[in-house]
């Protein structure tokens, strides 16, 4: 097992979602609480409504998942295929923490009496009374103005915005001295070409020439 930075990316993403969705439920549980009801159907009341939100945004990662897996890695983007995994797993994992483990941790803690009366919770920000819904055309301007930037942006780049992991191939860095000659000339880019595609055995020979014609 190899610890790679899409890897890495797709487990840092899957402890954000985890805690999102514990999030999301413990908000739910403060609503019920000020709203005088006991901790055990508040708790109830809490899985209830934070499980479609949770539930709605696994799924979705989990489809572009396997978008990553199944349709990325048949044009060569391999390494996007560390990151779909790791996160694919992740999402899975922390989907059924949130939804069964804690709640069952919950349930054993309320019938152990360790749970009971009014439970206290850490508020930071104050209480916000914003009907955001009467908002939404303006965040919808917002977010039209920011999406057509970065197609703008992606357009006008062209294709020198993706990376190796994207672009496939492979990607090469060579240090030389600063007095070193190849042939009696400064090192270039053409004669390093040329330098692989003599030495090399037939099978790399092929696949340097078909990196130096992208």
């Amino acid at each position: 097992v190899e610890l790679s930075l899409p890897g890495i990316a797709g487990l840092i993403l899957t402890i954000g979602m985890a805690v999102d969705a514990n999030v999301l439920i413990f908000e739910r549980f403060r609503e019920e609480q000020d709203r005088g009801l006991g901790v055990a159907m508040a708790i109830k009341n809490a899985y209830e409504q934070a499980f479609s939100a949770i539930f709605d945004a696994n799924v979705t990662t989990l489809l572009v998942c396997g978008f990553l897996y199944y349709v990325l890695e048949m044009v060569g983007m391999q390494p996007v295929r560390g990151f779909a995994i790791t996160l694919g797993l992740g999402v899975m994992f922390s989907m059924f923490t949130s939804l069964v483990v804690t709640r069952w941790s919950f349930a054993a803690m309320t019938q152990m009496g360790l749970l009971k009366g009014q439970i206290k919770m850490l508020s930071v920000f104050p209480k916000f009374n914003v009907n955001w819904m009467t908002k939404r055309y303006l965040f919808w301007v917002v977010s039209l103005v920011f999406m057509t930037a970065g197609l703008i942006s992606l357009v006008s780049v062209g294709g020198k915005v993706f990376g190796v992991e994207f672009a496939a191939g492979a990607k090469v860095t060579l240090a030389f001295n600063d007095d070193v000659l190849l042939d009696g000339k400064l090192p270039t880019d053409a004669i390093i070409r040329d330098r692989l595609l003599g030495k090399t055995d037939g099978a790399v020979q092929t696949y340097l020439a078909k990196i130096n014609t992208q």
